[in-house]
């Protein structure tokens, strides 16, 4: 599916990287030595609220304790008066807006080519199970150490192999612990 969502992408759109500038792509705020733009650190502080908002709607709402019943049972789920077509539509309405957020987010920073997605999906794929499969509060661990992974493996490696010192965490994590760093549910 993603390779065919490329190519209509690419031949709908071309292949041309693209950009989007902001008033604050160049402001940033200092820490001793370390330079921290302002895209960064409102992509950091718009995803903590974005999964702290994402974990109360889960465990909060009738809705979200529906969404992870089906995911855990869902012949359970229909014998409990979960209507199961419903609540994977709104499941997957909810990914597609929180992946399109995401995308807005990032875009200050990244330059966006129809080809972009192969990279994001691997490190996605990545963070949600070195976080635990299932578990909202993983999810954000495992984002934290990827960041932090990828952020220091560049002191001491060239940025190439960044992602190589990625994998070899998440070799060590699925190693020692098969089911991430927190349980899900």
């Amino acid at each position: 599916l993603l390779i065919v969502l490329e190519n209509a992408a690419l031949m709908l759109f071309g292949s041309d990287f693209r950009s989007v500038s902001v008033p604050y792509q160049v402001q940033g705020f200092r820490l001793g030595d370390i330079f921290i733009g302002a895209p960064y650190l409102y992509a950091f502080a718009a995803a903590l609220f974005l999964s702290a908002a994402l974990w109360l709607f889960l465990d909060r709402s009738w809705t979200g304790r529906a969404i992870r019943a089906v995911a855990q049972d869902p012949m359970a789920a229909t014998l409990t008066g979960v209507d199961t077509r419903l609540t994977y539509g709104v499941a997957f309405g909810l990914g597609v807006a929180l992946t399109a957020f995401g995308g807005a987010v990032i875009l200050p920073y990244i330059t966006v080519s129809p080809t972009i997605g192969g990279q994001f999906v691997v490190v996605m794929f990545t963070v949600v199970v070195l976080g635990g499969l299932g578990s909202v509060a993983g999810a954000l661990a495992g984002g934290l150490v990827v960041g932090i992974v990828q952020s220091v493996s560049t002191l001491f490696f060239p940025i190439q192999l960044q992602n190589l010192c990625l994998f070899v965490i998440f070799i060590a994590v699925l190693a020692l612990r098969p089911q991430g760093l927190i349980k899900g549910a």
